[in-house]
């Protein structure tokens, strides 16, 4: 599965029909929710960081199109929460990070869905993948 759009690098150059898969979920539960004692938390604090439940971190790899993610080329970016993740050693291309928040959404545990089909369609919310194509 990836989301085919374009993409432009930092240099100018576009890939019109890149294609974005998520390699990697990491995992993490919150046991119970963190309790807001003293009502400082702001109105729009993410869940993933006070309510209680499962949820996914999203890693991209961008692959300047399907042939070059078919015949074993590098990914050309990475989009991630930190700068060290990427998805081999050998990555050479641009890496750009998004804010916690944007990257990290609740595993449904009743979903029919993997925590992988999950991610995607958690990137179909986002401004930047809502035009999309699934592949």
């Amino acid at each position: 599965m990836a989301l085919v759009k374009s993409y432009t690098l930092k240099n100018g150059m576009t890939a019109p029909q890149a294609y974005h898969i998520v390699y990697k979920v990491d995992t993490h539960k919150r046991p119970v929710d963190d309790i807001d004692t003293y009502g400082m938390r702001p109105a729009d604090t993410p869940e993933h960081l006070w309510k209680a439940g499962l949820y996914g971190r999203i890693g991209l790899a961008v692959y300047a199109d399907k042939a070059a993610r078919q015949n074993g080329k590098s990914p050309i970016a990475v989009i991630s929460v930190y700068p060290t993740e990427r998805p081999n050693n050998e990555f050479s291309g641009e890496h750009i990070t998004w804010p916690e928040s944007r990257l990290n959404f609740k595993i449904d545990l009743q979903s029919d869905k993997d925590h992988f089909e999950q991610a995607y369609d958690h990137l179909m919310l986002l401004e930047e993948y809502s035009t999309a194509a699934r592949d």
